[in-house]
């Protein structure tokens, strides 16, 4: 089991929790797209053995994210030699995936700049400045 601050998983089960302020979103094992291919490492046995994993999660329209276009969530994974693993894997990426997704960024709190920042910074000009006056040019005008 996996818990962070907004989303839940349980990886033997295959659920995912969203905890959102309209509600919670559980996202079960039917609601999830698994399809099986062939293909990744293991020489020629892979041609004959469908042990890579896509998942494909529809988002419902009563929680899609207005400013973003994507109607769908895919994960998939060829990395293993086994099924399981693989679908652990793109259990995983899914996961990964719906925590972008649904991740809200919090309002940024204003804050004032310091004086003693601001002073700083003058100081540093200054200095700066002094610096490259006197990399100048010495000219004779009398």
């Amino acid at each position: 089991k996996m818990k962070n601050d907004f989303i839940t998983s349980d990886r033997d089960k295959m659920t995912i929790t969203v905890h959102l302020a309209s509600g919670d979103l559980v996202i079960d094992k039917k609601d999830i797209d698994i399809s099986y291919f062939s293909g990744g490492p293991g020489g020629q046995n892979v041609n004959r053995n469908m042990n890579g994993v896509r998942l494909i999660y529809r988002i419902p329209d009563t929680h899609r994210m207005n400013s973003l276009k994507t109607r769908q969530l895919i994960a998939k994974s060829i990395n293993e030699r086994s099924k399981e693993r693989n679908l652990s894997d793109a259990f995983d990426q899914l996961v990964h995936r719906v925590r972008r997704y649904f991740y809200v960024q919090p309002d940024r709190k204003k804050t004032k700049v310091p004086k003693k920042a601001k002073k700083k910074r003058r100081r540093n000009k200054k200095m700066q400045s002094l610096k490259k006056q006197g990399r100048k040019k010495i000219t004779n005008e009398l």
